[in-house]
């Protein structure tokens, strides 16, 4: 790829953990890395790895006993979408969507869905 000059700098998650790398490269023509720019790069390394960690799919969260459809509602609860977005997009009346939905949070053993998102998202 015409690259002469490499650097990696590895990315560590919070227990310093190795999760991630990251390569530098730069044509022959602008020469090594100087001490200088080495000594920024590995000043800026925890700011990278922290916003790269944090950046990074996590597992969905889930509920253990919910019904596949229960399934599909939760995760649209969890981005906020209403009982009417949700109905919408999953082509179910609304009576069924607010009955999944208490099904959910009696499941989840929280009193709403403000609580829900905060245990869950």
């Amino acid at each position: 790829m015409g690259m002469s000059f490499k650097m990696e700098a590895f990315l560590r998650d919070p227990e310093g953990c190795i999760v991630g790398g990251v390569r530098l490269s730069r044509p022959s023509e602008m020469g090594e890395f100087r001490l200088d720019e080495v000594a920024v790069l590995r000043g800026l390394q925890p700011l990278i790895s922290s916003v790269w960690c944090s950046s990074i799919a996590r597992p969905e969260p889930m509920l253990p006993d919910l019904t596949p459809r229960e399934s599909e509602v939760f995760h649209r609860l969890l981005v906020g979408q209403s009982n009417k977005q949700i109905a919408l997009e999953l082509s179910m009346a609304l009576p069924t969507v607010k009955t999944h939905v208490k099904s959910i949070l009696y499941k989840a053993d929280r009193p709403n869905r403000v609580a829900l998102i905060a245990r869950y998202r």
